[in-house]
């Protein structure tokens, strides 16, 4: 688990993708905005496959939080976030707090 800006040169987004991280009703721009800071993420190790699939939180605006799947893609020589879904963590909830506690812990390290 880390915590820390992941470098990238853009994003990698397609139909399939952008349908897919939509379903939730997070806005791709919000999606992408969760990569703009430094964020929590950790392996997915639940969801194995030909890429290695990540699980980010961050916060799209003030105490506000969504998770987001993703994979990283080197396209060139350019390292794009490939967004698989998205979805937001409702204010108050065992998850929010959770991610504060483990962010407050790693930050104290």
């Amino acid at each position: 688990m880390k915590l820390e800006k992941i470098e990238y040169e853009g994003f990698d987004w397609d139909y399939g993708n952008f349908l897919h991280a939509q379903h939730h009703d997070v806005p791709f721009e919000a999606i992408e905005k969760v990569f703009e800071q430094e964020l929590l993420y950790f392996l997915d190790t639940k969801n194995t496959g030909s890429e290695k699939r990540w699980i980010a939180v961050g916060e799209i605006e003030p105490n506000r939080f969504a998770f987001v799947a993703f994979t990283i893609r080197t396209v060139g020589t350019d390292r794009l976030i490939r967004p698989i879904s998205a979805r937001y963590i409702h204010r108050g909830s065992k998850e929010e707090r959770v991610y504060e506690e483990i962010r407050k812990k790693i930050l104290e390290e």
